[in-house]
C-alpha cells in the first residue's frame, strides 16, 4: 500500500516488468526534461480541471511545444534517430 500509483497491478497480479518500465519511463521523462523546454501554445492555454487523479481518469488532451534547450540537442537527437535506422 506505499505506492504512489497502481498503474502496473498489484498483489498477484502485478506486472512483472514493474521495475524495468519504472526505469524506462525515468530515463524517456529525464531525457525530454534535459533536451526540450516544454511551452504552451499561444492559442492553447494548457488545463488540467478535468483531471481527479482517479484511476482510470487522465488529464484532458493538450499540446505544447518542445523547443530545444540548445544548437547541440538537434544534433544528438538526429545521431541517436540515425543509430536506431
Amino acid at each position: 500500500m506505499d505506492r504512489d500509483h497502481w498503474t502496473f497491478g498489484a498483489g498477484r497480479r502485478i506486472c512483472p516488468g514493474l521495475p524495468a518500465a519504472e526505469r524506462e519511463l525515468w530515463l524517456a521523462i529525464s531525457r525530454l526534461l534535459w533536451a526540450f523546454d516544454f511551452q504552451a501554445l499561444p492559442d492553447e492555454p494548457i488545463s488540467l480541471e478535468e483531471y481527479e487523479g482517479l484511476s482510470g481518469r487522465t488529464p484532458i488532451p493538450f499540446r505544447v511545444r518542445l523547443v530545444p534547450r540548445c544548437e547541440q540537442v538537434g544534433k544528438i537527437v538526429r545521431s541517436v534517430e540515425e543509430m536506431a535506422l
